[in-house]
């Protein structure tokens, strides 16, 4: 068994001449080369620097660590509201007195763990008061027909 070349171009195919643009695509303009820059009038091309040079143009300065207990806030204020309130108090003092970063992390997990508290809190009361009410209905129906 021999392999057979693939087969070559079908006979109403033709290749697409160089002047002419393919499908989809569209012909710009070459760039002039040795054109002068922008600048003030009868002053020559500006050059820049292409690279820029290591400890000159941008100065590092050493960002503040962030506060772990602020991030920790931030996580359990979805879970566990009460923790984020605790850590986020705790992370706040720490905040303080350390100059670490991270106290609109602790605020924000504090803000976010006392809503979900109240949320909790007005669930249960609800889910109480439902109760209250579901059971005198329930006495006073089994109340009403155990008289009649």
């Amino acid at each position: 068994m021999t392999i057979q070349p693939p087969p070559g171009p079908t006979a109403g195919y033709r290749a697409p001449s160089p002047t002419q643009p393919g499908y989809g695509q569209q012909h710009y303009p070459q760039p002039q080369y040795g054109q002068p820059g922008y600048g003030a009038p009868g002053q020559g091309p500006q050059h820049y620097p292409t690279q820029p040079l290591v400890g000159s143009y941008y100065p590092q300065f050493a960002q503040p660590r962030t506060n772990v207990l602020a991030i920790v806030t931030l996580c359990a204020a979805f879970f566990l509201p009460l923790a984020g309130i605790v850590t986020g108090h705790i992370a706040l003092r720490q905040l303080r007195t350390s100059g670490e970063g991270g106290q609109g992390l602790a605020v924000a997990g504090l803000i976010i763990s006392y809503v979900f508290t109240g949320i909790i809190t007005l669930v249960i009361l609800f889910y109480l008061l439902g109760l209250l009410l579901w059971g005198g209905f329930l006495l006073a129906l089994l109340g009403t027909t155990a008289t009649v």
